[in-house]
């Protein structure tokens, strides 16, 4: 079975300023991709034509065909996706509203030449920014270099940040999401009820015996039925 696979295509125009432009702002990172089934022609071969998640990477695939004739097959393959530079946003899994920390940004060059980026943080009403907004970084070629902007985060729920990159010659973008808490300790309440075949009880309405001292945070009603 053949894959073809288009990647995220990569700033190549001049923008007035002189900074490339951004071409495709990249923000669908899945850990696991294509999964599939696919119909064969007579000879044994398909093809399937799909376009890369927006991760910079090699991807491990595996394809499994089933023949009446020859029975079970297994194919493996490595797919490379890659670009001569992008950034990478490194980010928590969850926050804590009220918290300062910096947004960790990454910078590749593969480009031959040194590169000076202009990167930028999306300002946003969801955090405070404790930072400049944009900072100018010089990568050498074939180089690894990094930068932060510190935040405060106000607001609760699936928080996307956004950063840019752009030099003369090539430019990233990145929306990654990060998923701030309320401040507070989870707590659990458990009351058990027996139900007589037949009969119905309002389980929402079930009062909680535990009474909990100190910061907590607001809770959703959750049932389980066994």
């Amino acid at each position: 079975m053949e894959v073809a696979a288009t990647a995220p295509p990569m700033a190549a125009s001049e923008a007035e300023s002189g900074l490339a432009e951004v071409q495709r702002v990249r923000q669908f990172f899945p850990e696991t991709w294509l999964w599939t089934d696919v119909m064969t022609d007579g000879q044994g071969d398909a093809t399937l034509s799909v376009e890369t998640p927006d991760s910079i990477t090699t991807w491990k695939l595996r394809a499994v065909g089933i023949s009446p004739e020859h029975g079970l097959g297994v194919g493996e393959a490595d797919l490379r996706v890659f670009q001569p530079f992008f950034l990478q946003m490194d980010l928590p899994y969850s926050a804590i509203r009220g918290e300062e920390f910096p947004v960790k940004v990454a910078l590749y060059n593969y480009l031959d030449t040194p590169q000076e980026f202009l990167v930028e943080l999306d300002e946003s009403l969801d955090f405070q920014l404790l930072d400049e907004s944009a900072k100018t970084v010089s990568v050498a070629a074939n180089a690894v270099s990094g930068v932060e902007f510190d935040i405060r985060l106000t607001q609760l729920g699936s928080l996307p940040i956004k950063i840019t990159a752009r030099s003369q010659e090539s430019a990233d973008a990145v929306i990654k999401n990060l998923l701030v808490e309320p401040e507070g300790v989870a707590r659990e309440s458990v009351d058990n009820v027996i139900l007589a075949d037949g009969h119905r009880q309002d389980l929402t309405q079930l009062p909680l015996r535990a009474r909990f001292q100190g910061p907590t945070a607001p809770t959703l009603p959750s049932l389980a039925a066994t």
